[in-house]
């Protein structure tokens, strides 16, 4: 995906890309689309955002980035379709939150 398209429609997305750019003036307008997903993420998508938004914020041309979802969602969160088992998971948020809470409780015992 090109950021220096002056205006692609987020609804032209070659060959089904999970993620549409068009620019409107200084503004990119980045379009998650994966609506029979309710444009959940998945690592593809996650990667393409990130890059976008790194570019545009290195880009003088761009003075603001919309993202918006196609269909009638945003995003619903992370796509866990993809997943076989949560046993070779990263730990979630809430399960570091609680290692920390857990290893600063154990410092707080230690005399």
């Amino acid at each position: 995906m090109s950021l220096n398209d002056e205006s692609r429609p987020a609804a032209d997305t070659p060959g089904g890309a999970p993620l549409a750019a068009e620019r409107n003036g200084r503004v990119l307008i980045l379009t998650l689309s994966r609506p029979d997903k309710l444009n959940a993420l998945t690592p593809e998508l996650h990667r393409l955002l990130h890059a976008a938004v790194i570019d545009a914020a290195q880009d003088a041309n761009i003075g603001a980035v919309v993202i918006t979802g196609a269909g009638r969602a945003f995003c619903s969160g992370g796509d866990m379709g993809g997943r076989r088992d949560s046993a070779g998971a990263a730990p979630t948020l809430e399960q570091r939150a609680d290692e920390h809470v857990a290893a600063d409780a154990a410092e707080d015992v230690e005399v």
